[in-house]
């Protein structure tokens, strides 16, 4: 900008946007990848298993409740209402799993109305995603600690630790982050916010209206 060179820093922005954009399609594709992972491992859907009366995530009294609110839209739920006939109910997880799914259609068809059900779901997209370029992401923070630690004319622990030297802002923000994203970014963090979203999914039904 300062040397009037429009085009070329109009041509790097656009470059930048491009792959950002690119960036995040490809990031989402990791997230569901794992997310068939994810669900592989807990045997079922988040939403499915917050339905059974063997999980205690929502308390029983709520879940008959739930329970017999979708009974009585229709006579394609037929769901069980104890955990005795849960058990001798062979279909029970594929009535949830169509339940939850009508459920799911409709508050998403319905958004303005459920903002926090909609919240809770970029949530767990956000925390899905990230975890799935996890192994991309510590490749990547290891080649740039890499690549700042051969471009320090000398290093020096204690420069770095105690008599601070910004030629190491770079070095030292790229472990920050690593060490942070090894921390926090998790498979328990990613089920609990599946399941946060299920439950809060689950307990928006007494204000909906599906037929």
């Amino acid at each position: 900008v300062i040397d009037n060179k429009w085009t070329e820093a109009s041509v790097e922005f656009a470059l930048a946007i491009v792959a950002l954009v690119f960036m995040t399609y490809v990031v989402r594709e990791f997230g569901k990848t794992y997310e068939k992972k994810m669900i592989g491992n807990l045997a079922a859907l988040p939403t499915t298993i917050v339905m059974r009366f063997s999980d205690n995530r929502i308390d029983e009294i709520s879940k008959v409740k739930y329970h017999k609110w979708f009974n009585n839209k229709g006579e394609k739920y037929h769901l069980p209402l104890s955990l005795a006939e849960e058990q001798e109910d062979t279909q029970s997880d594929n009535k949830y799993i169509n339940a939850m799914k009508d459920l799911r259609v409709y508050a998403y068809n319905h958004r303005p109305m459920y903002p926090r059900v909609y919240q809770e779901l970029k949530k767990y997209n956000y925390w899905r995603n990230l975890y799935g370029c996890k192994k991309i992401a510590m490749v990547l923070y290891t080649l740039m600690a890499i690549k700042e630690f051969v471009q320090l004319k000398e290093f020096n622990a204690k420069e770095m630790l105690v008599a601070y030297d910004p030629q190491y802002n770079v070095l030292f923000g790229v472990l920050l982050w690593a060490i942070f994203f090894c921390i926090a970014v998790t498979k328990k963090v990613v089920e609990r916010n599946a399941f946060d979203y299920a439950v809060t999914l689950i307990e928006t039904i007494c204000d909906t209206d599906i037929t």
